[in-house]
């Protein structure tokens, strides 16, 4: 068995409900990926220097499908990801609305299968100009 995805009936995002994972593949823990620098004239710790959640959503999806291509794999074998996500200060909260808008931009354009997903509100991250970090898991056939 490969996986197996349910889809979510409630949902209008690019996710799965459910991942499951059979005998003939192997879990692959990913470090979180964080967004790249879009403005490297600014101080590095800035908002200015990583942009909106949408554009460091984008950034680090970017670095999640790096990331499997070095390690052989594709974002079909994404099967789920554990997303961080602080309240922008320019608008005074999480701006999940952007990270979703991203997320089904990203995924509507380079994927048929989608990963299940956790979105959380944490208080900070390293780099006081991240918005969010995301964790991926992927699901490797075994040889």
């Amino acid at each position: 068995m490969t996986l197996h995805r349910t889809s979510s009936p409630i949902s209008t995002s690019l996710l799965s409900r459910a991942v499951e994972i059979g005998a003939s593949r192997n879990l692959v823990m990913i470090s979180a990926q964080m967004p790249p620098v879009v403005n490297p004239s600014v101080d590095p710790q800035s908002l200015e220097a990583f942009g909106d959640t949408r554009q460091q959503t984008l950034g680090c999806l970017g670095r999640v499908a790096g990331v499997l291509q070095e390690l052989q794999l594709t974002l079909e074998d994404l099967v789920g990801a554990r997303v961080y996500l602080v309240a922008d200060p320019r608008i005074g909260r999480m701006d999940f609305e952007g990270f979703n808008a991203a997320w089904s931009e990203f995924f509507g354009q380079r994927a048929t299968r989608f990963p299940s997903r956790t979105v959380l509100q944490v208080a900070g991250l390293v780099n006081a100009g991240w918005l969010l970090e995301i964790e991926p898991l992927a699901a490797r056939e075994r040889a």
